[in-house]
């Protein structure tokens, strides 16, 4: 199945709008705001089936200072980390009938070369899942304590790539 990543501004209107339309599907986020957040991102992966229909999404995100220090906060860790985590790995959407699986760990890999050696941060679940796993098989580290996201009945856990070392 095809894949294509691509800063947003190498993107047709048209790809942009289905990555929009195919994130609001998915009730993970609302309208506002979202076409610029989405502008303003570094990477954004596509998949496509083999009808050349869009089955998968994910992003190299970039979100503002006050919003990472905010999740650093929310698990435990030390603001002063989050400008050492300048992107976020995240809008990783994919459609119930493909592999999800081998789908996440296929886009991760892509963006996290894409992401050039800077330091990614993800918001997963807490429990054990294909996010999860596929991100410490792509050597993200779970640091922190798990914490809750207003009107979430999920918990979430932070990734870091690189971890800092000796727990710094």
């Amino acid at each position: 199945m095809p894949q294509s990543v691509k800063t947003p501004q190498a993107c047709k209107p048209k790809e942009l709008e289905n990555f929009k339309h195919f994130l609001l599907s998915s009730e993970q986020e609302g309208e506002q705001g979202l076409s610029e957040r989405i502008a303003q991102a570094a990477w954004l992966a596509f998949q496509y089936d083999d009808k050349k229909e869009l089955c998968a999404i994910a992003a190299l995100k970039r979100p503002a200072e006050g919003y990472r220090k905010g999740v650093f906060h929310k698990a435990g860790l030390p603001p002063e980390w989050a400008g050492n985590y300048p992107l976020e790995f995240g809008w990783l959407l994919i459609l119930d009938e493909v592999n999800g699986g081998r789908i996440a760990s296929s886009l991760l890999g892509r963006l996290m070369q894409k992401a050039a050696g800077q330091g990614v941060y993800c918001v997963s679940r807490s429990s054990r899942n294909v996010l999860s796993l596929s991100l410490e098989r792509h050597g993200f580290q779970s640091r922190g304590e798990a914490f809750s996201k207003r009107g979430h009945r999920f918990t979430y856990q932070v990734f870091l790539y690189p971890a800092p070392e000796n727990g710094d």
